[in-house]
């Protein structure tokens, strides 16, 4: 029984071993983060607002030349009115072979407010290829 188990065993890593090879030999992605400070606008209330944080990229070349970036940004600030504000952004793009052009983005982003501002999210989304544009933003509060 136990060679039984023993043979039944070293089949089924011959089988895992191609799938465990071939996640090993995927692209890698280049990943960083770094603080930023960016000025935004809150469309609710028109409110300048400047922010600070920690933005996490991720890089991956895609098989077609083109890359994928995939930028997320939390930070906190203050307004020119004195509200205080939290921040999130979720940002991908895909730009095209040689890195210049952003051919594809799809963004969300919501700030909120501490005190009596409204919230703001916004959703962005654009695409070369098929002409698409949506800017959609939303206020509560």
């Amino acid at each position: 029984m136990r060679l039984v188990l023993i043979a039944a065993t070293a089949a089924l890593s011959l089988l895992v071993a191609p799938s465990v090879a071939g996640a090993a030999a995927a692209t890698p992605a280049d990943t960083f983060r770094v603080f930023e400070v960016v000025g935004h606008v809150n469309r609710c209330n028109g409110e300048t607002v400047a922010l600070q944080g920690i933005a996490h990229y991720t890089i991956k070349p895609n098989a077609d030349g083109t890359s994928t970036w995939h930028y997320h940004l939390q930070g906190e600030g203050i307004g020119s009115e004195g509200n205080l504000y939290v921040f999130n952004v979720v940002r991908q793009s895909v730009f095209a072979v040689g890195g210049g052009t952003e051919t594809k983005v799809d963004a969300h982003e919501v700030l909120v407010s501490k005190g009596s501002a409204p919230d703001q999210a916004a959703v962005f989304h654009f695409d070369s290829a098929t002409g698409e544009f949506q800017f959609d933003v939303i206020c509560t509060g």
